[in-house]
C-alpha cells in the first residue's frame, strides 16, 4: 500500500486516462502527486527524462503517457506514433528502475469510439495497488473493446 505523502509521479496527468487518476489518487488522500506537461518535460528525450528521475526521485509511477492522434493519424503516420510511444515508455521504465521506483503501473490502452455505438461506459475502478481505467463499449454488433 502506499503511504499518503509518497512521491507519486503520473506521467500523462493531461489525458483522460491520466487525469482519471490524477483525481483518484487526490480524492484518496495522496498529497506528494508529480505532474510535468509536455512542454515542461519531453518524454521522448531520454536525459531529460533521466534527469527529472534523478531530481524527483518518484516512489510509484502511473504511467499514461502516449502520443495520440485518433484512427486516421494513426493509419496515416502509424510508424511515427509506435516510434515515439515506445521511446517514451521505454525512457520513463528505465529511468524508474535506476532510481529505485518501487512500483510502475503502465497503462496501454487504445480507444475507438465506434459510431453505431449504443452504450459507452466508462468506469475507474479503485484497488489497493493502483486505478484501472476500462472503456467498454456495446453495439448492436455485440462489439466489445477494452
Amino acid at each position: 500500500m502506499m503511504e499518503k505523502n509518497a512521491k507519486i509521479y503520473v506521467a500523462g496527468h493531461r489525458g483522460m486516462v491520466g487525469s482519471a487518476i490524477v483525481r483518484e489518487l487526490e480524492r484518496q488522500g495522496y498529497t506528494n502527486i508529480i505532474t510535468r506537461t509536455h512542454k515542461e518535460l519531453d518524454l521522448c528525450r531520454q536525459d531529460a527524462v533521466e534527469e527529472f528521475f534523478a531530481a524527483e526521485k518518484p516512489e510509484y509511477v502511473f504511467l499514461a503517457a502516449a502520443k495520440v492522434g485518433g484512427i486516421v493519424a494513426n493509419q496515416n503516420a502509424l510508424a511515427d506514433f509506435m516510434y515515439d510511444n515506445m521511446t517514451l515508455e521505454m525512457n520513463v521504465i528505465h529511468s524508474a528502475w535506476k532510481n529505485g521506483c518501487k512500483k510502475l503501473e503502465f497503462f496501454k490502452c487504445c480507444i475507438f469510439l465506434i459510431i453505431s455505438c449504443n452504450f459507452l461506459f466508462l468506469f475507474i475502478k479503485s484497488s489497493n495497488h493502483s486505478d484501472t481505467v476500462k472503456i467498454l463499449s456495446c453495439t448492436s454488433h455485440n462489439l466489445v473493446k477494452s
